[in-house]
């Protein structure tokens, strides 16, 4: 008897839809991404990616060291004290040192309201926090003086600049604390960078920090609402997060790599933040040059010509020389020259005080959040003894 044998047919193979296909991609790079976020954004929170200047006061003066000033917008204690540039990587970029004159400006000497000698060439500074310095060893006129004494010359810089000042502090230096002190100088120099002629008046103080329960605000700043002096005396101030007021201990613990500060970031998805970002870089909103101004008044509104207004006014009275120097560095220097030109002042384009260096070799004058290192400091320092030459601008 035949038996027909029988094939055996192979198991059908499964295929996956396309639909299943897709689903499984999508799973893959949303949990490729949620790693990536998650890593990055802690990166962020702690301060690894993106890092930030810190700075660190330490606090050896109860009263404080730096207190609100109707005049000056604030005025610096007499007792130094330590600070520290502090990434939030904690990098140290520099330790620097806070301390005012017998006016309150960030100066190392007190000055009497004459000048010492007949022949001396004495002038006002007048700047923001390049000039000011509290980060740095030695601000930049101080060096300035050093220097000049080094080479036989006779020259004082009395440094009235404010970490953060612009156009309305120095509007109220000159005509509310020269002239009504009768200050003698043979001239007056401002130092212009980005956005300091569209500052209004700033008002600073350390001692807030005592009287709230968040310890790490520790500086109030604020500026005031108009160019009008009449608001000057209605500014609310804002705890600056990344400040600290620390013990003398603490600061020591700082400065040998023990302690960080505690700075708390605000929380962001750092991927898609940046993505969005990216994307909203391809969309410019406008692609049109901006009208330039037919007159150098037409660069100001009429509140900040007033406070021009008046400077050049004092300037004429005293038959003060001016010289603007400007960093055309994120703003227009047309606006710089039409200061110049509405003071009557000597312009100088202070980025030649870096000429003839790459773009490497800048950098290394300069610290991460883009204030120059004392290095830097101490370059523009000759450069303006060049300028200055002994006599006024």
């Amino acid at each position: 008897m035949t038996t027909t044998p029988t094939s055996s047919a192979a198991p059908a193979r499964r295929t996956i839809s396309r639909r299943r296909k897709w689903l499984f991609s999508g799973l893959i790079a949303l949990v490729t991404y949620g790693v990536v976020e998650t890593t990055l954004t802690w990166l962020y929170l702690r301060g690894t990616l993106d890092p930030e200047l810190l700075w660190v006061i330490e606090q050896v003066n109860e009263k404080g060291h730096i207190t609100s000033d109707d005049v000056l917008g604030y005025r610096l204690s007499a007792t130094p004290a330590r600070t520290a540039s502090i990434t939030t990587r904690g990098v140290i970029e520099e330790i620097g040192e806070l301390r005012g004159n017998n006016f309150g400006f960030p100066d190392r000497d007190d000055y009497p309201v004459e000048k010492a000698r007949p022949e001396q060439t004495r002038l006002l500074v007048l700047g923001d926090s390049f000039t000011a310095s509290p980060y740095l060893q030695v601000n930049w006129p101080d060096r300035c003086e050093e220097l000049a004494t080094e080479r036989g010359q006779d020259i004082q810089l009395i440094n009235g600049s404010l970490y953060g000042g612009g156009l309305s502090n120095w509007w109220s230096v000159v005509t509310r604390f020269v002239v009504e002190k009768e200050l003698e100088i043979d001239g007056v120099v401002f130092v212009v960078f980005v956005n300091d002629l569209d500052r209004k008046f700033e008002i600073c103080d350390d001692a807030y920090h005592r009287e709230v329960a968040d310890p790490r605000s520790q500086l109030a700043c604020g500026y005031s609402d108009s160019f009008d002096p009449e608001t000057y005396g209605d500014i609310r101030v804002q705890f600056l997060s990344r400040s600290f007021v620390v013990t003398p201990e603490v600061f020591d613990q700082l400065a040998a790599g023990e302690w960080r500060p505690d700075y708390r970031r605000d929380f962001k998805l750092y991927v898609l933040g940046t993505a969005v970002r990216s994307i909203g870089s391809w969309f410019p909103e406008s692609t049109s040059s901006p009208e330039m101004p037919a007159t150098a008044r037409d660069w100001f509104l009429d509140e900040q010509l007033v406070l021009i207004d008046e400077m050049a006014q004092v300037f004429r009275e005293r038959k003060l020389p001016v010289a603007v120097v400007h960093f055309p560095i994120g703003s227009d220097i047309g606006k710089a020259q039409a200061l110049a030109s509405l003071l009557g002042a000597r312009y100088l384009n202070a980025l030649d005080s870096f000429a003839g260096l790459s773009e490497d070799e800048r950098q290394a004058y300069f610290m991460s959040d883009g204030h120059w290192n004392q290095k830097g400091s101490d370059r523009f320092a000759d450069w303006m003894l060049q300028q200055i030459g002994g006599s006024p601008p």
